[in-house]
C-alpha cells in the first residue's frame, strides 16, 4: 500500500530518549518503504546542542577533564543524511499543546536567542520526550527556610550546578557550567546534599583532586544523606563500598541527615549555614544540592499529568487517556530517572508507534 499523505510526528525533546526515537524512526521508515509510508520527523528542542549530562560531576569539578566539544554536541549535525521532506530540527521550546485538535504551539528562537517566533504545528502521532530538571539547577528555593531575604548577602547564591540544565542559549548553558567550575574550584569547604548517583559521583571526583593537592588546596568535602545510607536504590554492601571508598579520600559521610533550611551564614564571606531536622548547623562555603528532579511538563494539559507533574503513561508508554501520543525518559510517572532506562523507552515508544502507523495507513 502507498499513500500521498506524509505523516507529521513532532518529538519533544533532545535528550537520551528524544534522539533514539527520532533516529530509530527515521532509520525504520526511510529504510522500509514496502508500504510506502512518509514521515516527517520534527525534533524540538530548546538549545541546538545535546548536553552530554552523565559526565556533569566530572565537567563541574575537573574543568579540563574535557574539552567543551565533547559534552555540548550539535543536535543537527547527526541528521545531515536525511532530507528536509523527512526531519527537521527547530531550536525553540513547546509552550502549549491542544490534545483533541492535535496541535503543538512551539516558541522558535535563533541561535543567539534574539528573536521569537510562535509556530503552529499539526501533528498527526506525538512524542513527549522533554526530561526533567534537578532542583540544583533550579534557583528556586529547594528548602522551606531558604529565602531572598535570608540569603541576600550570599554572594554565590545564584549559581545553578547544571548537572541536567536545558538552558534557552548555547551561551547560556556554557556560562553557566564555566560559573559552577569557578564557585567549585575556588571553595575550600564544600557540601554535596543528596546522596544518589550523582552526589556520590560529585564527592568522588572532588576528592580525586584534593586527595593529590598540597595542603593549602585542599578542600573539607562533606556528603549528606537523609537516608540511612549512601546510594540506597543499590545492595547494601555497594553502598558500604563506596562509603568506605569516599571516607578513604577524606569525604565526610552523614548518613540519616536532613538539611531543613539554608540561610547566609552568621560568619559572613557569602557562606551558608545549614540546618538540620536535629537542630544542629554547620557552615560550609557552598552547598551543591542532588537531590530530587523537577518535570519539565509546564506546557502540558493537567488532565495527563500525575498530582506532581509526571505524564502518566501505561505499560506502551502511551499517555493515558489520549490517542496517538507516547511519552518516554524522565518526564514520564516512571521511577527511574536514569539515561540508560530513557533509551529502553525510547525502544518501546518506536515499536508501538510503529504498529500504530501501519496498522493505520
Amino acid at each position: 500500500m502507498t499513500t500521498d499523505k506524509t505523516i507529521t510526528i513532532p518529538i519533544i525533546g533532545a535528550s537520551f530518549a528524544g534522539l533514539t526515537t527520532a533516529h530509530s524512526l527515521l532509520s525504520h521508515f526511510t529504510t522500509n518503504k514496502s508500504k510506502g509510508i512518509k514521515i516527517k520527523i520534527l525534533l524540538i528542542n530548546p538549545t541546538p546542542n545535546f548536553y552530554w549530562a552523565i559526565a556533569a560531576p566530572r565537567i563541574l569539578a575537573k574543568p579540563t577533564a574535557f574539552s567543551e566539544s565533547q559534552y555540548l554536541i550539535p543536535i543537527a549535525d547527526g541528521f545531515t543524511k536525511y532530507s528536509p521532506e523527512v526531519f527537521e530540527f527547530i531550536l525553540g521550546r513547546a509552550t502549549s499543546l491542544d490534545f483533541e485538535n492535535k496541535l503543538l504551539q512551539v516558541e522558535e528562537s535563533t541561535t543567539n536567542n534574539t528573536n521569537k517566533a510562535l509556530r503552529e504545528i499539526k501533528y498527526d502521532y506525538l512524542v513527549i520526550a522533554s526530561g526533567s530538571t534537578p532542583s540544583a539547577s533550579s534557583s528556586s528555593p529547594l528548602f522551606p527556610g531558604e529565602t531572598e531575604t535570608e540569603n541576600k548577602d550570599a554572594d554565590r547564591k545564584e549559581v545553578i550546578y547544571p548537572f541536567k540544565l536545558s538552558p534557552t542559549s548555547t551561551s547560556t548553558i556554557t556560562e553557566t557550567i564555566q560559573s559552577a567550575q569557578h564557585t567549585i574550584s575556588t571553595s575550600k569547604k564544600i557540601t554535596i546534599i543528596g546522596a544518589g548517583p550523582i552526589g556520590v559521583e560529585l564527592a568522588g571526583e572532588l576528592a580525586d583532586l584534593t586527595s593529590s593537592a598540597s595542603s593549602k588546596e585542599k578542600k573539607d568535602i562533606t556528603l549528606i544523606s537523609s537516608t540511612p545510607r549512601i546510594l540506597p536504590v543499590l545492595k547494601e554492601s555497594a553502598s558500604g563500598t563506596a562509603t568506605s571508598l569516599l571516607t578513604s579520600k577524606g569525604v565526610r559521610v552523614l548518613t540519616n541527615t536532613k538539611v531543613i533550611s539554608v540561610s547566609a551564614s552568621k560568619e559572613g564571606g557569602g557562606g551558608y549555614e545549614l540546618k538540620f531536622e536535629n537542630g544542629e548547623t554547620m557552615d560550609t562555603d557552598i552547598y551543591i544540592p542532588t537531590i530530587g528532579v523537577l518535570p519539565n511538563s509546564s506546557y502540558i494539559p493537567g488532565e495527563v499529568l500525575d498530582e506532581k507533574g509526571w505524564v502518566r503513561v501505561d505499560s506502551e508508554l502511551k499517555v493515558v487517556g489520549v490517542d496517538g501520543v507516547y511519552a518516554a525518559g524522565d518526564v514520564t510517572d516512571c521511577k527511574q530517572k536514569l539515561s540508560f532506562k530513557a533509551d529502553e523507552m525510547a525502544g518501546v515508544v518506536v515499536g508501538n508507534l510503529v504498529n500504530d502507523i501501519d496498522n493505520n495507513v
